[in-house]
């Protein structure tokens, strides 16, 4: 007797119908067959149009039923031989029944394009030459509408030097407290995929100041810088005008006033209060320090 007898459904939206016409009388032997010795099982392709199935006499088909021999392990059963077309790969066969084969079951052949939308989570290994593209959420950044909302985490497959459609990838906007959301690679759906999993993460830069990252620091308004030696009013370093701009790393600025510059670690050479004299500070700067940075105001006139 035969393990596995193909035949093509009368309805292929039921491959495994138990009661189906077609079922054949004769193996390819033109042997009487035992209805009471087989099961009815079906194969299908999967989304529709991505491919074909071929077992025995049945070939070039999207749905294909067989008798199978009653009492069979699913891993001895052949199984259709699938072939990709649409620009479509075959991907793998769903998970075998844990028991025997049995009357309605139906196998799934599932096929994949460059660019289909997968669960990150499936543990089926993706066909040669594809890989995971993963489209991330980062810190400081949403979609500008919903459609856009609802593209972010979603995983795809994408064939080797294949681009993501830029339509996969949702426009963004700054959230509150940030500035200049982009992605971590220049416009992502132009890049390539080369032979590896790639995330592709979008976030902003917080517009907060961070103080423990100046990289900048200039004079924003000038000190009092006329001066008179020896004059009781008019003769020692007055600062308090002083006004200075630090820049942190992200590009925000902050104004730090004279009373506040030894919050920010900021020392002026000369100090606040020295007496101006002639032949020290006439024609020389206020110098302004903040461990490696250094800032001048103009020059003091004595």
């Amino acid at each position: 007797k035969e393990l596995v007898i193909p035949f093509e459904p009368s309805d292929p939206s039921k491959p495994a119908e138990k009661d189906d016409k077609n079922i054949p009388k004769e193996d390819d032997n033109k042997k009487p067959i035992n209805r009471e010795d087989y099961v009815v099982v079906g194969f299908k392709v999967s989304p529709d149009k991505s491919g074909t199935l071929a077992l025995g006499d049945q070939a070039n088909k999207a749905v294909i039923s067989a008798l199978v021999k009653k009492g069979t392990e699913w891993a001895k059963v052949t199984q259709p031989t699938p072939n990709g077309g649409n620009d479509y790969t075959f991907w793998h066969w769903n998970q075998a029944p844990a028991d025997k084969v049995a009357d309605g079951q139906v196998r799934v052949a599932s096929f994949i394009k460059s660019g289909d939308e997968i669960d990150p989570n499936d543990k089926n290994p993706l066909p040669n030459n594809f890989h995971k593209v993963t489209v991330a959420k980062g810190t400081g950044v949403d979609g500008k509408e919903a459609k856009d909302k609802d593209l972010f985490g979603k995983t795809y497959a994408v064939k080797k030097d294949d681009t993501l459609a830029q339509e996969n990838f949702p426009t963004l906007v700054a959230t509150e407290g940030y500035k200049d959301p982009a992605w971590n690679v220049a416009d992502p759906w132009t890049v390539p995929v080369a032979d590896t999993d790639v995330t592709y993460t979008a976030s902003a830069t917080s517009t907060a100041f961070d103080a423990s990252n100046v990289t900048d620091m200039t004079v924003k308004t000038q000190p009092k810088l006329d001066y008179v030696e020896g004059s009781a009013d008019k003769g020692k370093l007055d600062l308090s005008n002083l006004v200075v701009t630090l820049t942190d790393k992200n590009g925000n600025k902050q104004d730090v006033p004279f009373d506040q510059l030894g919050g920010y670690g900021i020392t002026a050479t000369p100090a606040n209060g020295t007496a101006m004299t002639l032949a020290n500070h006439n024609g020389n700067p206020v110098t302004l320090t903040k461990g490696k940075l250094t800032a001048k105001t103009d020059n003091l006139t004595v």
